[in-house]
């Protein structure tokens, strides 16, 4: 008998997955992380999204030119967006894309462009964006 083999499925011969999706969608993910949605429990214990949170690297990227936290998998973003708590998370696209959360002022926001920003950095957009989201958030509390 020879030893087993690992099994081949489609997952096994893509090394690149890819996904379409919306930014209420997108937004509505990155919430359910950390908070209930739609009846159901987060998707993370509230340990591991703070893991998920845990700068391992901050310095200026080559690839991005700019100053980036990288936690695991994720960008930290409250040294980015000082409206941001610390704990917030999220991943930036091509082309000037952003989707994140704020777990502790219990926000998440999705940005995603009809056209490709040239340059690709879009802070000062999301920047806007997000203190105005903070604001609304805090007025409704």
């Amino acid at each position: 008998m020879g030893a087993p083999q690992p099994h081949r499925g489609p997952l096994q011969r893509h090394r690149l997955l890819r996904g379409v999706g919306t930014a209420r969608g997108l937004a509505k993910l990155y919430s359910a992380l950390v908070s209930p949605v739609d009846r159901h429990q987060p998707l993370l214990s509230a340990d591991t999204a703070s893991a998920f949170a845990q700068i391992q690297s901050n310095g200026f990227d080559l690839v991005l030119r700019s100053q980036k936290a990288w936690a695991v998998g994720f960008h930290t973003y409250s040294e980015i967006y000082p409206s941001l708590a610390a704990g917030s998370f999220g991943h930036s696209g091509a082309g000037g894309q952003q989707a994140l959360v704020d777990p502790r002022n219990a926000l998440s926001y999705s940005f995603l462009r009809r056209r490709f920003l040239f340059p690709a950095q879009a802070d000062p957009d999301h920047n806007r964006l997000l203190r105005a989201l903070r604001s609304a958030a805090d007025a409704r509390r």
